[in-house]
């Protein structure tokens, strides 16, 4: 049987043209595989946050991550550094339900490095308390993302849910 002339070249451009989508496509699934896994790593944090899970907190943070607050009182600007381990650790006491909303969610990442940045409001118990800009950074060992730092402006005017 013999073929119509034309038509291996017509299958190779079909070929082509396939390929040339699948090897654009692989790197946006990648991207986009990359900031979830940033979010979810976030929002890990959040929800052990809420619920009181300390072993979740462990999981989603280096051993040595730190809390940057900037804090205003009047003119001035207060910078505290608190270790996270110290945050897990007043969990394990009574007090108010904490619960951080993030907004206007934007990730960057530069290979094993990235950062969620976001709005946030602050409630303890269903009390909003602060607001602010919340910048997680992470970093990636072994695939596997934790985060190494938490930087937060803290107002406790003009908040608004």
């Amino acid at each position: 049987m013999e073929r119509p002339k034309g038509s291996e070249r017509y299958m190779r451009s079909i070929i082509v043209a396939l390929l040339s989508v699948f090897a654009v496509s692989v790197p946006i699934a990648r991207a986009q595989t990359t900031e979830d896994h940033v979010r979810k790593v976030v929002r890990q944090a959040l929800d052990g946050l809420a619920s009181r899970d300390t072993v979740m907190l462990r999981n989603v943070f280096a051993p040595s991550a730190q809390l940057v607050l900037v804090s205003y009182d009047g003119d001035s600007t207060i910078l505290r550094s608190i270790p996270t381990r110290s945050i897990a650790a007043s969990l394990n006491a009574p007090g108010p339900r904490r619960r951080e909303e993030l907004r206007n969610e934007r990730i960057s990442v530069a290979s094993d490095l990235a950062t969620l940045t976001a709005d946030y409001l602050f409630y303890f118990d269903d009390a909003l308390h602060h607001c602010g800009t919340a910048m997680y950074d992470l970093v990636r060992v072994k695939n596997e993302w934790r985060i190494v730092q938490i930087r937060e402006t803290d107002h406790r005017v003009g908040c608004t849910p």
